[in-house]
C-alpha cells in the first residue's frame, strides 16, 4: 500500500510532465533534471531498480542530476545504489557531463564516491578535456588532484592542452602547463597548440604558449605555420605578436604560399603590409652567399 501511495503522489507531482511521457524512467529522469528531491524519493520508493534504468540518449537519473549540478538528487541517487560510472549512448559517464556543464560540487561529490577521472568516452575524451575546453579552472584542479592523465589524446589526438588551445582557454592551457601537460604534443593533423590558438584567433592563448616555449615555425599536416593562419585572418595584432617571437615571414606552405601571399589572397591589407616588412627585414638581415 506504501509504494502505491508513493507512486501516485509522484504522478500527481509530476503535473503536466505525463504529457511529455508516462515512462517511470523517464519520469525520473525529467524529476533529477529539475533537482526535484520529493518526485525522486517517491518514484524510487515505488521502484528502486529505476536508479540504473535508461532514459533519453542512455542517460540514467545520475547522469541528468549530475549535469544539471543538483547535489541533493545525486546524494539520493548514489544512496539507492546509482552506478557511479554508468556510460550513456556516447560513453560519457556523470563526471564527463558534470566536467562539461562545470559542476564543480558534482564532481567533487562524484570523485569521492570512486568515479574514475580518466573515464573515456566512445571518442577516448576523458572529464579533463571536457573541463579543459571549457575553461572550468577549480574543475580541471580537482581532476588532476585526483590523478586524471593530463596528456591523454581523444581519437583525434587532441590532448586537453590542445582543447584549451583551440577554445583560447588561456587559465586553463595556463594550468595545464604548470602541472607538466606536454607543450610538444600535436593532433592527428600535426597541428601544435599554437597553431590552434592561432587558427582560431586566440591572442592571449598564444601569447601564453610563446612565452611557454612554443616553436612558432612548426609546419602542421597542410604545411601551415601559426603564422599561416593568422595571415589568413587578416589578425595583425596576432601577426605582429607572431613575427616578434619569431615566426618566420617567408616560410611556405605545401602549395609554395607564404603568409604575405596569404593575407593578399584573403584581401588582408594591413596583415600584407605588416608581412611585407618582416620579410624585407629578413631578406635585408639574410648574408648572401658568395
Amino acid at each position: 500500500m506504501k509504494k502505491i501511495v508513493a507512486m501516485a503522489l509522484a504522478l500527481l507531482l509530476a503535473g503536466g510532465a505525463l504529457a511529455e511521457t508516462s515512462r517511470p524512467i523517464d519520469l525520473l529522469c525529467l524529476f533529477a533534471e529539475e533537482g526535484n528531491e520529493h518526485q525522486v524519493k517517491a518514484l524510487l520508493l515505488q521502484d528502486p531498480t529505476l536508479v540504473n534504468d535508461r532514459g533519453g540518449n542512455g542517460f540514467t537519473p545520475l547522469h541528468w542530476a549530475a549535469g544539471a549540478g543538483h547535489k541533493r538528487v545525486a546524494d539520493i541517487l548514489l544512496a539507492q545504489g546509482a552506478a557511479i560510472d554508468a556510460r550513456d549512448d556516447a560513453g560519457a559517464t556523470p563526471l564527463h557531463l558534470a566536467a562539461f556543464k562545470g559542476q564543480a560540487a558534482l564532481v567533487g561529490l562524484l570523485l569521492a564516491h570512486g568515479a574514475e577521472p580518466g573515464a573515456q568516452n566512445l571518442k577516448a575524451r576523458t572529464p579533463l578535456h571536457d573541463a579543459a575546453g571549457m575553461g572550468h579552472y577549480r574543475i580541471l584542479e580537482m581532476l588532476l588532484a585526483k590523478g586524471a592523465p593530463i596528456d591523454q589524446g581523444d581519437m583525434a589526438a587532441m590532448t586537453p592542452l590542445l582543447l584549451a588551445a583551440q577554445y583560447g582557454q588561456t587559465k586553463a592551457l595556463a594550468l595545464l602547463l604548470k602541472k607538466g601537460a606536454d607543450l610538444k604534443l600535436r593532433n592527428a593533423q600535426e597541428a601544435s597548440a599554437l597553431h590552434l590558438s592561432a587558427q582560431y584567433g586566440h591572442y592571449a592563448a598564444s601569447k601564453h604558449l610563446l612565452g611557454a616555449g612554443a616553436d612558432p615555425n612548426l609546419h602542421n599536416q597542410l604545411g601551415f605555420t601559426p603564422l599561416q593562419y593568422a595571415a589568413m585572418r587578416g589578425d595583425v595584432d596576432l601577426v605582429r605578436l607572431l613575427v616578434g617571437r619569431g615566426a618566420q615571414a617567408n616560410l611556405p606552405d605545401k602549395h609554395a604560399q607564404t603568409p604575405l601571399h596569404w593575407a593578399e589572397l584573403k584581401g588582408h591589407a594591413a596583415a600584407a603590409t605588416l608581412l611585407r616588412q618582416a620579410t624585407g627585414a629578413a631578406t635585408a638581415s639574410s648574408p648572401e652567399m658568395n
